[in-house]
């Protein structure tokens, strides 16, 4: 758990509805050195209540926004590999 990942979202994202929520969720699960999030797309879809197309909708729209950036994975549906960058601060 990254508390500064949280806190970044909190204060600087600019997603709203489910997209924050999927944002929260990636942040709770940022790797505090790294900075890096790893998770299946099933785990963070299940978290969010969401099926999988809905979550990939909601992942390119955060890349486009530029709330995260693609590591891997937004496109295999299987693994996610996502860097977020709140608010767009790349």
């Amino acid at each position: 758990m990254s508390i500064e990942a949280i806190d970044a979202v909190w204060t600087r994202s600019r997603a709203k509805y489910e997209a924050r929520l999927v944002m929260l969720l990636l942040a709770n699960y940022t790797h505090p050195e790294t900075g890096v999030v790893e998770a299946s797309a099933e785990f963070v879809a299940g978290k969010c209540r969401m099926d999988a197309r809905k979550l990939r909708q909601h992942l390119a729209k955060l890349e486009r926004m530029g709330e995260l950036r693609a590591v891997s994975g937004l496109n295999d549906g299987e693994r996610l590999r996502v860097e977020l960058t709140p608010g767009g601060q790349a």
